[in-house]
């Protein structure tokens, strides 16, 4: 579980190396966007999960947006199988987005796809498999 910022373990206690993950600007305990972070499944390997999130910010016209787009992984049989963070804010790549309504989904030719929302300034959507 998490809120954007953190990452628990099954028993709600913070998971080893599940504190400081680059979300920006922080609001209610967590990141201040919805739809903010994504947990997938890791491909190919079920030991593995991918936390995938945006962070937000404030721009110069005080609207909250996002700039970046970061993935972390877990190893579910860290810590005796609580779960431990092994990799942290690994930057995808940076563009000014929307700040919402992060989603995924299985492609027909079987990867996963997220959907990393819309462009402020454009109508460029953005979309990255994950091998």
């Amino acid at each position: 579980m998490s809120n954007g910022k953190e990452v628990t373990d099954s028993t709600f206690n913070i998971m080893q190396n599940g504190t400081d993950f680059e979300v920006g600007l922080t609001g209610y305990s967590g990141n201040a966007g919805n739809q903010t972070t994504l947990v997938l499944d890791w491909p190919n390997d079920s030991n593995k999960i991918a936390i995938v999130y945006v962070d937000t910010h404030y721009d110069e016209f005080k609207y909250v947006n996002s700039h970046n787009l970061f993935y972390s992984v877990v190893d579910r049989k860290g810590n005796k199988g609580l779960g431990k963070v092994i990799e942290k804010n690994n930057k995808v790549f940076t563009h000014i987005m929307s700040p919402s309504q992060l989603t995924a989904c299985r492609h027909a030719n079987g990867k996963r796809l997220v959907d990393c929302k819309k462009s402020v300034f454009t109508d460029t959507k953005f979309k990255i498999f994950i091998n």
